[in-house]
């Protein structure tokens, strides 16, 4: 068996069930790890060592939902889910390159795209990656899911159907263990989207300096969920 270690920072789901580490890992190392990457519906990061081979692996879940930033040089790797973290490590204008095109970016679209970061030196692992650092520095990155174009022939109702079933379906598998959960609802369409995919009633929080259109929307959207 392969010498190794894993840490998985959430639980991994495969057809709704929970998979441990340890099996994971072993799937990983396999000749075929993108066809069990492909088969995890969850938010995940692993990071996987392989001691033998002193080979390093991090990979993220299909739309990259828990961050994790990377830089590596001058014979060192590095990797936090804090971006501040490693732009300090680096010295914060010493040996940082600041990017004055993703400043600019940030602030017409207020977000950054792809893996750019603030600091030409400093990327962010995008979502369905395979990230590979072997013991002389050599980086390799893969994908291991891409989304499916084959079904946008379909018409509008029929792609909002599968979309209302498939939130439906992850609403029931975070909610099967019957606790009681809440939900963060604004007034705007993905937080209603959540609330009407509910299997059973959830508890509604909404935050606001002062009354405002979204609070009254947010308020109507849970009171007609009761």
């Amino acid at each position: 068996s392969r010498d190794w270690s894993s840490d998985v920072c959430s639980s991994d789901l495969i057809d709704g069930k929970i998979i441990k580490a340890d099996t994971a890992a072993e799937h990983l190392w396999s000749s075929t790890p993108e066809r069990f990457l492909s088969q995890l519906d969850c938010s995940f990061l692993i990071v996987a060592h392989d001691r033998r081979n002193d080979r390093l692996t991090l990979i993220s879940d299909r739309f990259g939902s828990l961050p994790l930033f990377y830089s590596s040089g001058l014979g060192t790797f590095s990797a936090s889910s804090s971006f501040k973290r490693l732009f300090d490590q680096r010295g914060a204008g010493n040996s940082a390159s600041v990017d004055p095109l993703v400043i600019a970016e940030f602030l017409y679209f207020r977000r950054v795209l792809n893996t750019a970061t603030y600091d030409r030196n400093i990327h962010f692992l995008s979502g369905a990656t395979v990230l590979s650092i072997d013991s002389a520095g050599a980086i390799e990155s893969r994908r291991y899911w891409s989304i499916n174009g084959s079904k946008l022939g379909l018409s509008r109702d029929a792609l909002a159907e599968i979309l209302a079933d498939e939130l439906r379906r992850s609403m029931n598998t975070y909610m099967s263990d019957d606790k009681k959960f809440g939900l963060l609802l604004s007034g705007g369409l993905d937080a209603r989207a959540l609330l009407a995919a509910a299997s059973h009633p959830l508890t509604c929080f909404t935050t606001t300096p002062k009354p405002n259109n979204e609070l009254s929307v947010a308020q109507e959207q849970a009171r007609r969920s009761e």
